[in-house]
């Protein structure tokens, strides 16, 4: 378990490296987090789909649309939002 003192920067470092080894469960626990925050609420909704749970995915994703208070911060949404639809192949439902 990460420290809760550990920067969202280094956290999020982790997390990806551990991505890139495929550790869905390591790179979860990096991301979870009491306090919420955007980048790490979006990587976990990925690493959730990743890992085969679909409805924690989903929830968390929505979570992030809450957090969309920049465009930088939509158009990361929108993106992450769209490859989720793609591979769900809810693309027009997305849409609509």
């Amino acid at each position: 378990a990460m420290p809760a003192e550990v920067t969202t920067e280094v956290r999020m470092e982790v997390a990806q490296f551990l991505i890139a080894q495929q550790m869905w469960n390591e790179a979860r626990r990096a991301l979870e987090t009491p306090k919420a925050e955007f980048d790490a609420t979006l990587l976990l909704a990925k690493v959730l789909a990743l890992s085969g749970d679909e409805e924690s995915a989903e929830k968390h994703l929505q979570e992030c649309r809450d957090f969309c208070d920049t465009e930088a911060r939509y158009a990361a949404w929108l993106a992450a939002a769209w490859e989720r639809a793609a591979e769900m192949e809810t693309t027009t439902a997305f849409i609509d």
